[in-house]
């Protein structure tokens, strides 16, 4: 996914069943609603 620029929103209590590498590039639900309320004040 990253290759495609893909970046996954995942609850933040399953990010433990990734692995550290991928766990970098997981973004949790209140980031996610956080970086789109920026984006539309922008």
């Amino acid at each position: 996914m990253k290759s495609e620029q893909v970046q996954p929103v995942i609850p933040q209590g399953l990010h433990s069943s990734y692995t550290l590498a991928q766990q970098t590039w997981l973004m949790n639900i209140a980031g996610f609603i956080d970086l789109t309320r920026y984006r539309q004040t922008v």
